[in-house]
């Protein structure tokens, strides 16, 4: 794989990293004609690089990466880094991602995924990010991810989601960050985020959420911080952020929030970062702050922000 030269009959280049015994450890690969899930090129790696531990795939021209046979991660067994740029990839199929033991780094960034099979990334044991921005992927379907149990850092940005499905996290639930920012997410529920109980930071920034219901975000028992800057968000129920009890930075930067409801932070104990500019507020009563001016004492931290009365 490492000597091969782009020609008529083949259509990868590799530059290839080797150890002091000469066997490859990594490898970044060129594509320059169409390559699908049945083309030679994924048997010649498996066969020739056992040992290959990263492993980078960029398409020359967009689009002549078309697919990947479902077995390939299984079969290298000492795989940790995997990395697939500018494909035309579409739709990941059902387990085309999946069954590996070694695979710690999953990065398939602008590849023009839209659609997201059932159990496409699944059953990866040692996964710990999965990077899947700047696509155009539309939903979250129910049982995409599945049995990873080491998975920590899991982007979603810069994709054209609008829909989530009840449950759809469910089996992330070591998951530490979760990036959905630069979406067209609009309606959230507690079943949003049903099962992400570890989760610590969440960016839902730039979406089109309107509103915040109560107990939106009870799932989140030990987030952190969450960003909510550059939304459409206007009504807030007052058991909005209930149960959030390690919630400490909170940004709803550029919405248009016009008040707050009495006790919205109620529960909230250890929250000393609120971001509140460029909103349409004019008056904030205390008691929608109170339990945060609370915390503004004991920690002396606090920053607010903002045009408005108190």
């Amino acid at each position: 794989m490492c000597s091969l030269e782009p020609t008529d009959t083949n259509s990868i280049r590799c530059f290839c990293t080797k150890d002091k015994y000469q066997q490859v450890l990594s490898a970044e690969c060129w594509i320059f004609e169409p390559v699908t899930r049945d083309s030679f090129i994924w048997r010649l790696i498996v066969d020739t690089q056992p040992y290959l531990s990263e492993f980078n795939i960029m398409a020359n021209n967009q689009g002549q990466l078309k697919g990947m046979p479902a077995e390939f991660l299984q079969k290298m067994l000492f795989l940790k880094n995997f990395t697939v740029s500018f494909a035309l990839l579409e739709k990941l199929e059902k387990y085309v991602l999946g069954n590996s033991t070694s695979l710690q780094r999953l990065k398939l960034c602008k590849n023009q995924i839209e659609y997201l099979e059932e159990f496409s990334i699944a059953n990866l044991l040692s996964l710990k990010e999965l990077d899947l921005s700047g696509n155009r992927i539309r939903a979250i379907p129910t049982f995409v991810f599945f049995n990873l149990p080491e998975l920590k850092y899991v982007r979603l940005n810069n994709n054209n989601i609008s829909r989530i499905e009840d449950k759809a996290f469910s089996a992330l639930g070591n998951v530490l960050e979760l990036d959905l920012s630069e979406n067209y997410i609009c309606d959230i529920t507690n079943l949003t985020f049903f099962g992400l109980s570890k989760l610590k930071v969440i960016d839902l920034s730039v979406n089109k959420i309107v509103n915040l219901v109560s107990s939106v975000f009870s799932e989140l028992w030990d987030i952190e911080d969450m960003y909510l800057d550059d939304n459409y968000i206007e009504f807030i129920s007052n058991r909005a952020f209930d149960g959030l009890r390690f919630l400490k930075t909170l940004s709803l930067e550029n919405n248009r929030l016009t008040r707050f409801p009495a006790g919205l932070f109620a529960s909230v104990f250890t929250l000393v970062n609120l971001d509140l500019s460029n909103n349409r507020l004019e008056t904030l009563v205390f008691d929608s702050i109170e339990q945060f001016y609370n915390n503004l004492m004991h920690n002396g931290t606090i920053e607010l922000k903002g045009k408005f009365y108190i």
